[in-house]
């Protein structure tokens, strides 16, 4: 399809044609590079990154079409610019894995394309990459790395080195049981007669309960006491549901599986928002 043919580009074209300040340059390049325009979508990218340098899914998308022109050097500076502010951008990532496959580099590539399986579990293009990467290579499967990381051997050590020592346990001696221990109860195990009879007529409300000595408290009285010095019941704060409650609750299906294309659309709108509020703070 040519671009005249694209409605949705000649729309974002027209766009940034009467203002070319306009952050709309971002959607165009990511439809031009979709497209197969992949020089349209270089040139429409660093235009736009000239004015906007910290849109990061356009740089993306400029690294990615850098990668279909085979620039790869561009591409991996561009890539790597991302990866600097987003380490997990997934779109970057798995771009710098390709960047590296296609220069025959697989032990880069398949160190990338670990991360990007690390973020994106269960893709079968990734799952398939890999493993055709280990079977070539004979490299076992293992985590991804993570650059400046521990080994799990490593951090286990780092953390045994800070756990305080254990102190042995201290012997206890063996108590010995009077026989008139044995055959006799504690005083407490058995209360008084009379005080269980005057607890159970206060509670049922017998006429006989045992009458108030002076300055003492009704039941009602010391509970009114009691309630008094008691802290007020202050309810929870209501709270609003975030931004990530709501997307998982619309669409939880993108989140155990993430396509690469929707992520890049989030990206790209999340971007969006950053790069316009800067320019209104800015312009405040």
């Amino acid at each position: 399809m040519s671009v005249a043919d694209n409605p949705r580009i000649e729309e974002l074209r027209r766009r940034v044609q009467r203002d070319p300040s306009s952050i709309a340059f971002a959607q165009l390049g990511e439809e031009y590079r979709r497209a197969g325009h992949f020089d349209e979508a270089i040139k429409t990218c660093r235009t736009g990154l000239a004015r906007h340098p910290s849109y990061l899914s356009a740089r993306v998308t400029l690294g990615r079409a850098l990668i279909e022109t085979r620039e790869f050097d561009a591409a991996e500076a561009e890539l790597s610019v991302v990866l600097k502010a987003a380490p997990e951008n997934l779109a970057a990532i798995r771009g710098l894995a390709d960047v590296h496959h296609q220069r025959g580099d697989l032990g880069k590539a398949l160190t990338f394309y670990r991360r990007a399986l690390a973020l994106a579990k269960h893709d079968p293009d990734l799952e398939q990459t890999v493993d055709d990467i280990e079977r070539i290579t004979g490299t076992a499967s293992g985590p991804a790395e993570v650059p400046g990381g521990l080994s799990f051997e490593q951090a286990q050590d780092e953390f045994m080195s800070f756990a305080p020592p254990m102190a042995p346990a201290a012997r206890q001696e063996p108590t010995v049981t009077t026989p008139a221990a044995e055959t006799s109860p504690l005083a407490s195990d058995t209360p008084d007669l009379e005080s269980v009879l005057d607890l159970e007529a206060l509670m049922m409300g017998d006429a006989s309960a045992p009458a108030e000595g002076p300055g003492e408290l009704s039941v009602e009285q010391a509970s009114d006491e009691f309630m008094s010095f008691a802290p007020p019941i202050v309810p929870a704060p209501h709270q609003q549901p975030t931004v990530t409650a709501l997307v998982t609750e619309m669409n939880p299906p993108v989140l155990d599986n993430p396509d690469l294309e929707s992520l890049s659309d989030l990206e790209a709108f999340l971007d969006a928002i950053t790069v316009y509020r800067q320019g209104s703070a800015s312009s405040s």
